[in-house]
């Protein structure tokens, strides 16, 4: 069978952390296997659409491709009472009335040379409407259009003018430090409108890594937090008016509250722009690291070997942060494997990332071993998520905590890559918080599940996540019991612990982007010989991993003095 409609649904049988499997044909079934009578053949045309960095120019493709009727839109965008034009700013294009978009153009988009503040493109005979819309600056007011078919419209468009603000973070000392603003006030970012998805609903967020920044906003009346990662207290400004007739000037300060003297802030998981999935160059990863108080971090980046050091250097930012090569081996089958410290090679693909295909987990542990060594290295390697679905690998091979036994899971019947002789424990440690993926941390109780499948709102992700003592005394007591088939990967570390193997715990980001998960959220605290970025040595934080002379933690600074062979006294700051 085949058909020439264009028309038609996207199926997606597949959307699971960073993967989604969508196909633009396909049909229904009915649950028997009379879906696909033998000797019954499908096939469909693959139309693919080219964009120049806008939605707008990936639709024109599209209609192009179907047939359809359109007509032309065009314009510029100017800055009102200036007459500047606006290059990078968006022309969104709305069905009357509607809240979400249906379209998107941006002003001087791809290979456009001229900033005149140019837009434009193709649009199905109807009527729109047309906002102008730019992070920082107010919204304009929505143009009423009529697009006729053949028509070729001209559109000027303008957009109001911003305000601005100058701010400067210090520290207790006087010195500039590194921070992240975040303003408060009208105009809260919108997903829906292309702005970045922030909890909270600022209006602002940005990153000043030598301490000050020059920010655009929309008048009107703003509060300013200054923040620099767990250690330091909240720097806040009293609300402040922002005019677009001046500067406004903050001066805030953030307090080294948290004593860590000893001990190195790290993230061990991190991705940039050498990721197929990530968008953040690589100046805005440093600047996000040492933004929230990062002092080492890695470049994980999925099969590519990344260098941020000559980055670090052209930024001047060796006094705060240290960099070390790492990677992610991001497999299809058998689960996500990181490590460092490596070394870079630029003359070669991918950094000298290799080719895990067809390679299984101990091959794969292995190679990453020789990047090490094979550098002057003694790496360390661990295992990323192991508990995210397609993801990780305990899952993947249906690894069972409490037994120390694999359930060999459907697939290593056509995978010889999950069969039971291939599952390893030779790696250095075990990735148990991932990002903000709660939903990974801890196994459910039997009870939790129970009441979960009776009524979906009476337990949530912190109920899992909390473990009471009444709950721990009715585990022990057998009064309860943790649910099987949703295993967490803290419940995992200490059933391993139970069974001999011992495996230092870790906590990284995982981040991909700048917003949605923070740089060092969360992030593991290193026993080091040093904590001065400019003298931290990478071998050495390799070695305290491997030692497991490391605290994770999404937030509580711990502390512990051993008084004597039976007794130990833990201390906490929050």
């Amino acid at each position: 069978m085949c058909s020439s409609d264009l028309s038609g649904d996207l199926y997606v049988p597949l959307f699971t952390s960073s993967q989604t499997a969508a196909f633009g044909a396909g049909t229904p079934g009915d649950g028997t296997d009379a879906r696909f009578p033998t000797g019954t053949a499908y096939s469909y045309d693959r139309y693919l659409g080219v964009g120049t960095g806008d939605v707008g120019s990936a639709l024109d493709a599209l209609i192009e491709a179907r047939g359809d009727a359109y007509g032309e839109v065009h314009g510029h965008v100017l800055e009102e009472g200036t007459g500047v034009s606006l290059s990078g700013v968006s022309v969104l294009v709305y069905q009357p009335g509607a809240d979400a978009p249906w379209s998107q153009w941006l002003t001087d988009v791809g290979d456009d040379t001229q900033p005149d503040g140019s837009f434009g493109g193709k649009l199905p005979p109807g009527d729109y409407e047309l906002l102008v819309h730019a992070r920082g600056r107010p919204d304009g007011e929505r143009v009423a259009i009529t697009v006729g078919e053949g028509d070729d419209l001209s559109i000027p468009l303008s957009s109001p003018r911003p305000g601005e603000v100058r701010v400067e973070v210090y520290d207790e000392t006087g010195r500039l430090v590194p921070s992240k603003i975040t303003f408060t006030g009208p105009d809260p970012f919108d997903s829906v409108e292309g702005d970045p998805f922030v909890g909270g609903s600022p209006s602002e967020v940005v990153f000043a890594p030598h301490g000050e920044a020059d920010v655009t906003l929309p008048p009107g009346t703003y509060t300013a937090i200054a923040s620099r990662g767990l250690e330091y207290e909240l720097g806040v400004s009293d609300p402040f008016e922002v005019t677009d007739t001046g500067v406004a000037r903050l001066r805030l300060q953030v307090v080294h509250s948290v004593d860590t003297t000893g001990w190195v802030s790290a993230d061990f998981h991190v991705h940039a722009i050498n990721s197929f999935d990530s968008g953040t160059s690589l100046e805005d990863r440093v600047t996000t690291m040492v933004s929230e108080g990062v002092e080492f971090f890695t470049s994980t980046d999925h099969d590519f070997l990344t260098d941020y050091a000559p980055t670090v250097q052209d930024m001047e930012l060796e006094p705060w942060v240290k960099t070390a090569v790492g990677l992610e081996t991001t497999t299809l089958e058998v689960g996500h494997f990181l490590g460092f410290p490596y070394q870079a090679d630029t003359l070669k693909d991918h950094g000298g990332a290799f080719d895990w295909t067809g390679m299984t987990a101990q091959e794969i542990l292995d190679t990453l071993d020789g990047l090490g060594t094979s550098a002057g290295y003694e790496p360390i390697n661990f295992v990323a998520h192991p508990r995210d679905g397609i993801l990780g690998y305990f899952d993947q091979f249906g690894y069972n905590p409490y037994t120390g036994e694999l359930e060999t899971p459907i697939l290593a019947n056509w995978n010889d890559l999950l069969a039971e002789d291939e599952f390893t424990f030779d790696f250095d440690a075990l990735e148990i918080l991932n990002g903000k993926r709660v939903e990974l941390i801890r196994t459910p109780t039997q009870d939790e599940l129970d009441r979960y499948a009776a009524d979906e709102t009476s337990v949530d992700g912190y109920d899992v996540i909390s473990r009471t003592g009444e709950e721990q005394e009715a585990l022990l007591a057998g009064t309860y019991r943790l649910g099987y088939g949703h295993e967490g990967q803290v419940d995992d570390w200490f059933s391993l612990l139970n069974l001999g193997y011992r495996y230092t715990a870790l906590g990284n980001s995982d981040t991909h982007g700048k917003f949605s998960v923070e740089a060092g959220c969360p992030r593991n605290y290193v026993l080091a010989d040093t904590d001065d970025p400019a003298y931290i040595d990478e071998q050495a934080i390799a070695d305290a991993v491997r030692a497991g002379h490391v605290v994770a933690s999404y937030g509580p600074d711990r502390k512990s003095t051993r008084l004597n062979s039976s007794h130990l006294v833990i201390s906490y700051a929050v």
